[in-house]
């Protein structure tokens, strides 16, 4: 059985002077982590933001609006229920024109059919006849 033992030596801090840290020249790894931490990566970061904020308004163009489905699915149902809704009151107007219709034909016959009082001729009741 092999055991692995690793030392791990830490250095205090903040260094005790500053002596410290002028002696410590920065290695290539140093110098390969800040260049990408401090000057590649944000540079990086704004052109690709820049470059994909050019395609935020695909969302509202019909090409991807049909390829990928962002736009809403008709509700075919409620669309046919409304026009259904729309032919029966079309309809139950009709027959309230229809009715009204009839309604005033039958009063026009019963006025023609009946007299008026003004075409009836005054009666001579209180005159007596000879």
């Amino acid at each position: 059985m092999k055991i692995r033992v690793s030392v791990v030596r830490f250095r205090d801090w903040p260094p005790n002077s500053s002596l410290d840290l002028k002696e410590k020249t920065p290695t290539l790894s140093g110098w390969r982590f800040a260049l990408w931490n401090v000057v590649l990566a944000p540079v990086i970061i704004v052109l690709l933001t820049s470059f994909f904020s050019r395609f935020s308004n695909l969302h509202s163009t019909p090409f991807l609006a049909t390829r990928g489905g962002l736009l809403a699915k008709p509700n075919y149902q409620f669309e046919k229920r409304q026009r259904d809704l729309a032919k029966k009151a079309k309809q139950e107007e009709k027959r309230r024109q229809k009715l009204a219709e009839k309604a005033d034909n039958a009063s026009g016959e019963d006025a023609a059919l009946s007299p008026s009082a003004a075409d009836v001729a005054p009666s001579d009741a209180g005159t007596p006849k000879v």
